[in-house]
């Protein structure tokens, strides 16, 4: 399998030419293409030679990127922080460094051309990845260059184990390279031992994203702020198909509960689900509006903004939804009635938001357990329940405090993985004998 795909990505390399047009033609996809070829990326390399070369593959992984790069860069701060990143979401919200981050690049195409150049011209000091990033030929490279390679937050789902386990050698191989992975849990240590991680070199240091901050109503931007304003507002978070129609059926039978109204704010797991978001609201009857026009609405004089309040939101922008829970009354969990094996609860927890999931919580099973066990998580088994759930803590004033309170502690008691990963990475930061 090793050999497999070794000789296909030096195949892929004949590709490089049509891949390599089509990016370029289109101005939107200019830049990516530049960078995923290795390309117009000297100044970035330049500003995070000799450094910490860090990597974060998606929005939920640069959460935690900002949380670890400054306590490394604090400790030291003669390392400059390189930050690559797989998906368009988190480059655009890199395009200005985050604290502690030298320069912010698209990681390389895992071909080995283009990352052994990488590692040539970067020559880091330790290469960081954020959660499950294993890529055989950078993996490779890093070991060839005796660049020691570590995981932070490590995470080997129910879902992923299978699939890692038929690649068989390639998983083997590529595993086997890590100097460090430290664990969420011991349930991921041991997964990755078994996946061919040498004993021993995986600690559980506990999940980074317990140490993020609490969300402020300062931090949401003031025409978001606006429309949420005087409203009950229920977010479901990070959806699939079928879960905003549950939510929408709970927000209307709250609504003939309580004498003020209700904000709905949907927000898709995925951009590409947008239209049938959209083709669902609009036989809804709901009155509702896209995040993206409230700019122009705030912008508009008194007169000639839509009457009514908006009832439902969707969040059609990145990067905004964590920051949304600070004005939340109640979070829906996605992926846990679609079976998917639901998304992160911990934005909605730190926030003090009570929570509503469905039986689907495979892939967040530690942390639902933790947050059901002390009251901050309610699980419903099948849609009417999920209703019943939001629709009770919609109405119950002071249910809906306990829970979010319970939430609250529940988190604050996990806290300290940040200190935990520094603890095990900086020894692998000072000179060799």
């Amino acid at each position: 399998m090793v050999l497999l795909y070794r000789v296909l990505t030096w195949l892929a390399l004949a590709l490089l030419p049509f891949y390599a047009a089509v990016g370029l033609a289109l101005p939107r996809r200019r830049s990516e293409t530049l960078e995923r070829l290795g390309l117009k990326t000297a100044a970035a390399l330049a500003a995070g030679r000799h450094g910490i070369w860090m990597h974060a593959a998606s929005v939920g992984e640069l959460r935690m990127a900002r949380l670890l790069a400054p306590a490394l860069a604090r400790a030291r701060p003669d390392l400059p922080i390189l930050l690559s990143v797989t998906s368009r979401a988190a480059r655009a919200l890199v395009a200005t460094p985050p604290p502690g981050v030298a320069a912010a690049v698209f990681l390389p195409l895992d071909l080995p051309p283009l990352v052994d150049r990488t590692v040539t011209k970067l020559a880091p000091r330790l290469f960081v990845a954020l959660e499950t990033e294993l890529w055989p030929n950078l993996m490779t490279a890093l070991e060839r260059h005796r660049v020691p390679a570590v995981i932070v937050n490590g995470r080997i789902s129910d879902r992923s184990l299978p699939r890692y386990r038929r690649l068989g050698s390639l998983t083997r191989r590529t595993v086997a390279t890590l100097r460090l992975v430290c664990a969420r849990t011991a349930t991921d240590a041991l997964r990755f031992e078994q996946l061919g991680l040498l004993r021993g070199r995986a600690p559980v240091t506990g999940d980074l994203k317990f140490d993020g901050p609490e969300p402020t109503r300062s931090a949401i931007a003031p025409e978001l702020l606006a429309a949420l304003g005087g409203q009950r507002v229920l977010i479901a978070g990070s959806t699939h198909a079928g879960e905003e129609e549950v939510v929408l059926a709970a927000a209307r039978r709250a609504a003939e509960r309580l004498p003020h109204p209700i904000l709905v704010v949907l927000a898709p797991r995925h951009a590409h689900r947008q239209i049938a978001v959209e083709a669902l609201l609009g036989s809804s009857g709901l009155d509702w509006r896209r995040r993206s026009a409230l700019p122009q609405e705030a912008a508009a004089p008194p007169g000639s903004r839509p009457g009514r309040t908006p009832r439902v939101l969707l969040l059609d922008t990145h990067g905004e939804l964590a920051s949304l829970y600070a004005a939340a009354d109640v979070a829906f969990i996605g992926g846990t009635l679609a079976p998917v094996g639901g998304h992160s609860l911990l934005e909605a927890a730190v926030a003090g938001v009570p929570m509503v999931a469905g039986p689907s919580c495979d892939g967040i099973r530690d942390t639902a357990a933790l947050l059901q066990s002390q009251g901050g998580l309610l699980i419903g088994r099948d849609t009417a329940e999920i209703v019943e759930h939001l629709t009770r803590l919609l109405s119950d004033d002071t249910e809906r405090q306990r829970q979010g309170q319970a939430a609250r502690v529940a988190i604050a008691r996990e806290r300290g993985a940040v200190g935990r990963v520094m603890a095990q990475l900086l020894p692998l930061l000072e000179p060799t004998p």
